[in-house]
């Protein structure tokens, strides 16, 4: 057991073995999203049968991490790796059988590695393929295919070295109120390094003056001069109460914390936002208890889990998106 190996480390593990492979064209790590045709062709362009007017390609993107703890001082990260592959559609030349031989030689070379090591993890499955089809990427014609790998790690839990938390309002045997829940959360999110804005609930712009007051940070702008975009939205989006002993209540509630960055393939954005989640999820798996002297029952029924990495369009800027939720259990009393 050890620190989570950065996403990167495991990316460039799967990178090299793909990259073994005679003619699987270019491998990048990290999604990237290109309008000009003359980016895509470069990140793309590979020869293929002898043809440089085609293009063929793939992009390792780590696409959830979920965790759970198995003891006080350890845990299991359950992460899910897409393999994105892109050939250039050429009819004239069979492009679609030498795609799916490409395919299955992918699939070969990951086979022997379930329930083997990758570096410091464990991929635990061989390759699963979704739909393999039809895309585009810029303006070209593409077939394509999702390979999807899972991969474990056992992990050390390290308590995070933060402050005491805000108290809460709500009296002493009481459940607390949505706002101490969300204030607790939010305190330990701030003091992540470039959180950004971080809000105790969902806020709604719309106009782009609203937008920019609730999600950018006027201190660090983008290479186009717009300001960059950082926030974590903390709210609550399910809850359910069971009667225990006597007059004891143990309630349990869902909170969704999700985050959003600008997107710039130049300043390589895709990487700074992975890690920047990884960083987050170190501290939620250390602390356990969300609790104080006011309520020390509160406390996290499980690590943070990050259900889906993404793009989202906020307010025509494209964005990195974590969709994250992490479970709370709290013991009040019935009055």
């Amino acid at each position: 057991a050890g620190v989570l190996m950065s996403w990167a480390t495991v990316s460039a593990a799967i990178a090299s073995r793909l990259s073994t492979l005679p003619d699987v064209g270019r491998v990048h790590i990290g999604d990237r999203h290109l309008r000009d045709e003359a980016r895509v062709r470069d990140l793309m362009a590979s020869p293929v049968d002898g043809e440089r007017d085609r293009f063929r390609g793939w992009r390792i993107a780590r696409v959830s991490a979920e965790e759970e703890w198995l003891t006080t001082l350890h845990a299991l990260a359950r992460e899910r790796y897409v393999l994105r592959g892109l050939q250039g559609l050429t009819d004239r030349s069979g492009s679609e059988r030498s795609f799916q031989e490409l395919i299955d030689a992918v699939l070969e070379q990951f086979r022997p590695l379930a329930q083997a090591a990758l570096g410091g993890a464990l991929i635990v499955s061989a390759g699963r393929t979704g739909e393999i089809g039809y895309t585009s990427f810029g303006d070209f014609g593409c077939h394509g295919v999702e390979i999807t790998l899972e991969v474990e790690e056992l992990l050390t839990v390290t308590t995070p070295s933060f402050g005491a938390p805000p108290h809460r309002s709500s009296a002493a045997t009481a459940r607390d109120s949505y706002g101490d829940v969300a204030a607790q959360l939010a305190y330990y999110l701030s003091g992540v390094a470039d959180s950004g804005q971080v809000h105790e609930e969902r806020p709604w712009a719309r106009t782009e003056a609203e937008l920019v007051a609730l999600f950018t940070v006027p201190a660090d702008s983008g290479p186009d001069g717009r300001q960059t975009m950082r926030a974590w939205r903390v709210y609550r989006s399910g809850d359910e109460e069971e009667r225990g002993l006597g007059n004891r209540i143990e309630a349990g509630a869902r909170w969704k914390l999700n985050c959003q960055w600008s997107w710039v393939d130049a300043l390589d954005s895709y990487s700074a936002f992975q890690d920047h989640i990884d960083a987050a999820r170190i501290v939620f798996r250390g602390l356990m208890n969300l609790g104080n002297a006011d309520n020390p029952t509160l406390a996290e029924s499980s690590p943070l889990q990050v259900r889906e990495f993404g793009a989202r369009d906020v307010g025509g800027v494209l964005c990195h998106f974590a969709d994250c939720e992490i479970a709370v259990e709290e013991v009040c009393h019935a009055v």
